[in-house]
């Protein structure tokens, strides 16, 4: 596994603990963490109204 993936896990946790289990599961959960490069990792949304509503309402958290 990528060491940028297994930081995601990581940052999973902690974006779980913030939001609490129903949001984190119906919002951030679905994110694949896909890895371009060594020092970039891009995270896919079902569709393009998930990751919009993603970006507009968790993108600080994600990137906290």
């Amino acid at each position: 596994m990528s060491e940028l993936i297994s930081l995601w896990h990581q940052a999973q946790q902690q974006i779980r603990e913030r939001l609490g289990a129903t949001a984190f599961s119906t919002w951030i959960e679905p994110l694949k963490a896909v890895t371009q490069g060594e020092n970039q990792l891009i995270l896919q949304a079902p569709d393009t109204f998930f990751r919009d509503w993603v970006q507009k309402n968790y993108s600080a958290v994600i990137e906290n």
